[in-house]
């Protein structure tokens, strides 16, 4: 949400960080909005990051330098929680 509340515009950029934020939780990162702690859940962190790469290799070429940029860090940020969780 932006500071006043409404929702940002749908883009590939939200959609990445709505994904990494979702793995980032299964992962334990950050805590379950609902229950407060913590939760681990690599199969699903696992699932959540192989979207973002089926949207890194489906958009392959065809993204401006900052939107691959933001996907590329965002997918490496990811992959380095899951490695550390290994």
């Amino acid at each position: 949400m932006t500071a006043d509340g409404a929702l940002p515009e749908p883009t590939l950029d939200v959609l990445v960080t709505q994904l990494a934020a979702q793995a980032l939780m299964q992962l334990g990162e950050v805590p379950n909005p609902l229950s407060g702690q913590p939760e681990i859940s690599l199969d699903r962190a696992r699932f959540t990051i192989g979207l973002i790469e089926v949207i890194e290799a489906t958009t392959r070429g065809n993204l401006n330098p900052p939107q691959d940029r933001h996907l590329k860090e965002t997918l490496a940020r990811v992959r380095a929680k899951y490695q550390a969780r290994l």
